[in-house]
């Protein structure tokens, strides 16, 4: 322990009494004195850790200055260190593990809160609002590889019939159901939005015309083949899907107003079909 000549009495409370971990390393960085709270932190005692070098205790925490220090253990430390007169140093410590909780805590319900912003309440897909914002930023890494990017607009035929037939609870299951469809059938590198009533997007990055084409035809395939089974029986859905294929330096809007031109023409076609925009062709080469 330090004499009366280095560290006064009421120093020495101080030190005892602290929630941080102070020591006091010699010029020859032999830790001379610390008080409990620091013994504790390393998982030791002052009595044990007596005499020990400072290399020894770095090694413990990793090589730092002033930084946080995150143990294997899953304890946080502010470290220290105070090079004084003549070689001393004092090396303070400060567990701030608590307060890391509470950072990656807020952080957490930060993220949540952001993530139900931009998801459909009901379907789990990404509401137009985060489809926007998606596609936007899946664009803005696009522009400078030269691929072409593609999109799809589904809408469910004849939905206001399921609504009129069967309830709104049943029309919110079948929404919920064509929602899981696209996802199954989809690529894991391609996104769906809500946009609305029954009205879905699909957006297709780096993903030429007759890929994508196949991609929201197993999509429609998948939608008729696949009822969704009610007490009173199957209920079928069938899907009109516009599809469009532009260049890498295209924008959002484009691309929606192309897709939704095409969806009009696939409902004015027949319905339960894919329709390419004006001018696109999904035959292989």
């Amino acid at each position: 322990m330090l004499n009366q000549h280095i560290a006064p009495r009421i120093f020495q409370q101080f030190m005892a009494r602290s929630r941080d971990g102070y020591a006091l390393f010699d010029n020859n960085d032999t830790l001379i004195y610390c008080n409990a709270t620091y013994g504790a932190l390393i998982g030791s005692t002052p009595e044990n850790l007596q005499g020990s070098s400072f290399a020894k205790i770095r090694g413990f925490l990793g090589e730092v200055k002033i930084s946080e220090v995150n143990l294997l253990d899953g304890r946080w430390f502010m470290s220290s260190e105070n090079r004084l007169d003549e070689g001393w140093l004092i090396h303070r410590l400060v567990d701030i593990t608590q307060q890391k909780r509470s950072e990656r805590d807020l952080e957490s319900t930060v993220k949540q809160l952001r993530d139900l912003s931009i998801t459909d309440e009901l379907t789990r897909v990404f509401n137009r609002r985060g489809f926007v914002a998606h596609v936007e930023d899946e664009l803005k890494l696009h522009r400078d590889n030269g691929m072409t990017i593609s999109m799809g607009l589904l809408d469910l035929d004849r939905f206001k019939s399921v609504n009129d037939t069967y309830g709104h609870a049943i029309g919110d299951m079948a929404l919920k159901h064509a929602a899981q469809i696209i996802r199954n059938t989809i690529r894991d590198t391609d996104s769906v939005g809500r946009m609305g009533g029954e009205e879905f997007a699909i957006f297709l990055g780096n993903t030429s015309i007759v890929t994508a084409h196949e991609v929201l035809n197993r999509i429609r395939i998948a939608l008729e083949n696949t009822p969704l089974i009610l007490e009173s029986g199957p209920l079928h859905l069938t899907a009109s899907i516009g599809l469009t294929c532009l260049s890498h330096q295209t924008t959002f809007e484009a691309l929606l107003s192309e897709a939704d031109s095409a969806l009009y023409a696939a409902k004015g076609n027949g319905r339960n079909r894919v329709e390419l925009s004006d001018g696109l062709e999904a035959q292989p080469a």
